[in-house]
């Protein structure tokens, strides 16, 4: 049996001139492997821009995406109508049979309820945590598309082009990611008890001796304990030395004194913000 083409063009949906919407769903409750592309959605004249601009609030207030069937380029689109930054945009969708299942797709997937300690989860939070940034997406650059145009322009100058095959990638382990972690946060630890161990003992008086020393010119001094002042001299008291800790162990610091912010912080913030807290400790402790 042959189907000409004419005959396709006949059944073929026509272009949508309005968006009908048959429904209305919880836009968190559609999986994001359903949306392929996003287009802006405008009101068609003046007259409309008020229910515009009604919708656009009430989908946002609500949190749902209105579902409708459209028709574009010959072509059948299930989409989602949502409300983003104040105006309406259009996802065009994929149809429910053109989503596999991943699980029948790729069966080495490991199980998703795999018992773990909870050790292991907190570490792996705390990476999480310690690696949040906000998104700004102008911070991500195509490097393949500036590549291209240096080539081009190269090619225009006539100059030679080198290809590199660029350095080998590294293979990375989870697993190992996670060890360096947790060793690093056992750092942390040791490193706060062994310079706390040893301001216990730095902290002992000397014996005290039965000479008393000469002053210069040959003169004898009762005051070897005063200063110039005549006032006793005390010994200034410094706190730990953070400079020589890793971020990772500043950080662990900083979750131990319940810094806000910290996930925000790099290496030096992140050393103020805990050098000031240990000081208002201080403070507290020696009042």
């Amino acid at each position: 049996m042959v189907v000409e083409p004419e005959e396709l063009e006949e059944i073929a949906p026509g272009r949508s001139r309005t968006i009908e919407i048959t429904g209305f769903v919880d836009l968190d409750a559609i999986p994001p492997i359903y949306f392929a592309k996003t287009y802006y959605v405008a009101p068609a004249d003046k007259a409309t821009a008020k229910i515009y601009q009604l919708l656009t609030q009430a989908l946002d207030r609500t949190r749902r995406a209105g579902l409708a069937v459209f028709s574009m380029r010959g072509k059948e689109y299930l989409t989602a109508l949502s409300s983003v930054a104040g105006m309406l945009q259009l996802h065009t969708m994929h149809w429910s049979d053109e989503v596999r299942d991943p699980h029948a797709e790729i069966p080495e997937l490991p199980d998703s309820k795999a018992p773990f300690q909870g050790q292991e989860v907190a570490t792996a939070e705390q990476l999480i945590d310690m690696l949040t940034t906000d998104w700004k997406p102008e911070d991500y650059q195509d490097t393949f598309e500036q590549q291209v145009r240096d080539l081009v322009e190269a090619k225009a100058k006539g100059k030679e082009i080198a290809v590199s095959q660029g350095a080998p990638p590294e293979t990375t382990n989870v697993i190992d990611l996670m060890d360096s972690l947790r060793a690093s946060l056992d750092a942390a630890s040791s490193t706060g008890k062994e310079q706390a161990a040893g301001a216990a003992r730095g902290g002992r008086s000397a014996p005290k001796s039965t000479r008393t020393p000469k002053a210069a010119g040959g003169k004898k001094t009762t005051a070897g304990s005063r200063s110039t002042t005549g006032k006793p001299t005390a010994k200034k008291k410094t706190g730990e030395d953070l400079s020589t800790l890793t971020k990772a162990q500043l950080y662990e610091r900083a979750s131990r004194y319940e810094i806000a912010h910290r996930s925000t912080m790099n290496r030096d913030e992140l050393q103020k913000a805990v050098e000031k807290v240990a000081r208002g400790r201080h403070l507290k402790s020696a009042s």
